[in-house]
């Protein structure tokens, strides 16, 4: 499945309509920009507008759940029957697609999702998505919004670096043991974040987390993601990886 035509695909079912228009088109490329920026700059990203959710749904879902996907498919990921997950960050779901496409799943069941996202604007995007990939692959994922389970494994893409931005990343692996724990995660992000006073120190030394480094593990990307990227017309995120993405997978414990 080309990731980037199911989150073209789940945008129009969120709309209502399989067009953008002309205004609708020339601010994607505003708001992809902002976002293409903000990921590796000091300030929190904004979600409340909603053609910046838009945007990144278009844009950088399916590149993050393309690397979801092709990180589970290299570690051989495998689940077995019903299981249950804790999505932080929720946002549109990448990493909800990006799994369920990547693991070996045997016998199918069904994946039951806690989420929990600060912007509330995500909610009916996720729906969406939910309800898009359901239409194509069966009843094989639901979501409880309510909020993260106790004891359940967590995911979460560019979550890290944010929280960094806040300046709430000293409590965060504390207030999550006392939320969720014991448990452990897996969390996608760039591999330094850039500080409101201008340092740029490594997520993995804020943090104290071990990692998965894409280029050391040969994790390779980018003709990936281009490639489906240039597969899919009309498409309102034009913006084509020039390198490979310099990003880890943390291994998070919250314990």
């Amino acid at each position: 499945m080309n990731l980037f035509e199911f989150f073209h695909e789940a945008a129009y079912r969120y709309l209502g309509r399989r067009v953008l228009t002309a205004d609708e088109q020339r601010e994607m490329t505003k708001r992809i920009r902002i976002l293409n920026r903000g990921f590796g700059g000091s300030d929190p990203i904004d979600y409340s507008d909603p053609l910046t959710r838009l945007a990144y749904t278009f844009s950088y879902a399916p590149r993050h759940a393309i690397i979801w996907r092709e990180y589970h498919r290299k570690r051989t990921s495998t689940a077995k029957g019903d299981f249950s997950l804790n999505f932080l960050g929720t946002a549109c779901g990448p990493e909800i697609v990006g799994t369920l496409e990547g693991i070996e799943w045997n016998p199918r069941g069904r994946l039951t999702c806690f989420t929990e996202d600060t912007e509330p604007g995500w909610q009916p995007i996720l729906d969406a998505v939910i309800a898009e990939y359901c239409a194509r692959r069966g009843p094989v994922v639901s979501c409880d919004n309510s909020g993260l389970a106790g004891q359940v494994y967590t995911l979460g893409s560019l979550v890290l670096s944010e929280i960094v931005k806040q300046g709430n990343y000293r409590s965060f692996r504390t207030s999550m043991m006392e939320r969720i724990g014991p448990t452990d995660g897996l969390f996608l992000d760039i591999t330094k974040c850039r500080m409101a006073d201008g340092n740029e120190p490594f997520l993995s030394n804020v943090f104290g987390f071990g990692f998965y480094n894409f280029r050391k593990e040969g994790l390779v990307l980018r003709d990936i993601i281009n490639g489906e990227l240039e597969a899919i017309n009309p498409c309102y995120c034009k913006l084509p990886l020039m390198s490979e993405p310099s990003m880890n997978f943390y291994f998070v414990k919250f314990r």
